[in-house]
């Protein structure tokens, strides 16, 4: 995985470590390298899990038409239901947000 110049992970959570990993297998079983464009820094909302280290943006905008939708399907599937993947207009949004056990 690429991190984008200035990227910062320090504090990043370890379930995002994990989740960065998967990303990178995932792309890379795409044919595509996966580069993360932000990580704690960066400007996001007031409550952003970027800033507590439990969310991570990847890059689209250098992937075929088409190929990011997959991409963050498959990513969803292999993270599971602790993990949110949102495919947003310009990168993947993945954060660590686990659900209550009951």
């Amino acid at each position: 995985m690429r991190l984008k110049e200035g990227v910062r992970v320090v504090g990043i959570r370890p379930e995002m470590v994990l989740a960065l990993m998967v990303a990178d297998s995932v792309y890379k079983s795409h044919g595509y390298d996966a580069t993360l464009t932000s990580g704690v820094e960066g400007k996001h909302s007031e409550t952003s899990l970027h800033y507590a280290g439990g969310a991570g943006d990847l890059r689209i905008n250098d992937l075929p038409q088409g190929v990011a939708p997959v991409i963050a399907a498959d990513l969803g599937e292999a993270l599971g239901e602790d993990f949110d993947v949102v495919l947003e207009e310009t990168h993947i949004h993945i954060e660590f947000q686990p659900r209550q056990l009951t």
